[in-house]
């Protein structure tokens, strides 16, 4: 895949812009011709479309896939989202009025080099516990399981 489905306005950064600037684009804000120009009834799109950075389609503008993946990896790297992402097994939740408590079963230390095998890794597993305002599951395609104080 060349060009990815969706426009340059999806995207992991905050900023609306992001990604047209990251591509080079001029956020997607073309100069309006002059009133001689909209008299005139010539096809000006080859013009814009060879001044057009190659970062995103023509169409829609789109963004290339090396340039979004390079874009998301500077998100990544901005924000130290690697440093936040955590993957185990969430062994209990407890909701609070300001906040959620979650209880999560990791395999190995935590930004530790373990020097085991991966069997090995498994095998010894630690605890972490952690809160936060709003909690995000990534539970698959299966049925949906609610826990009993979900009321909506």
């Amino acid at each position: 895949m060349e060009y990815l489905r969706s426009f340059a306005g999806f995207h992991l950064d905050v900023d609306e812009r992001s990604l047209r600037q990251f591509g080079g684009s001029n956020g997607g804000v073309r100069g309006k011709p002059s009133k001689k120009k909209r008299k005139k009834k010539t096809d000006n799109r080859n013009i814009r479309t060879l001044k057009r950075n190659d970062a995103f389609s023509h169409d829609y503008e789109r963004p290339k896939l090396a340039m979004f993946n390079q874009h998301c990896d500077s998100v990544v790297a901005k924000y130290h989202l690697d440093q936040l992402h955590v993957q185990g097994t969430v062994t209990s939740m407890e909701p609070s009025p300001n906040h959620v408590t979650v209880e999560v079963m990791r395999g190995g230390p935590p930004n530790y080099d373990f020097g085991g095998t991966e069997q090995d890794m498994r095998k010894e597993t630690h605890s972490y516990s952690y809160t936060a305002q709003n909690v995000i599951l990534a539970l698959g395609n299966d049925v949906p399981k609610y826990a009993d104080w979900v009321t909506d």
